[in-house]
């Protein structure tokens, strides 16, 4: 995956999340609560997205 789409997955991931954890809309609850686990995984897409190299644009 190149860096803008992982960036974009997170930023994704984290404002669904976000927006369940302050009850805005609330997701159906499985066994753990949804919106922390969103919340959680975009922070770390958007880390991740930090340490992919940005490809070169070939001259």
């Amino acid at each position: 995956m190149n860096k803008n789409i992982l960036k974009i997955l997170g930023i994704l991931f984290f404002s669904f999340g976000v927006i369940d954890v302050i009850n805005i809309i609330d997701y159906p609850t499985l066994i753990i609560n949804i919106g922390w686990t969103f919340t959680i995984i975009g922070i770390l897409l958007i880390i991740a997205s930090n340490f992919v190299q940005k490809k070169k644009p070939n001259q």
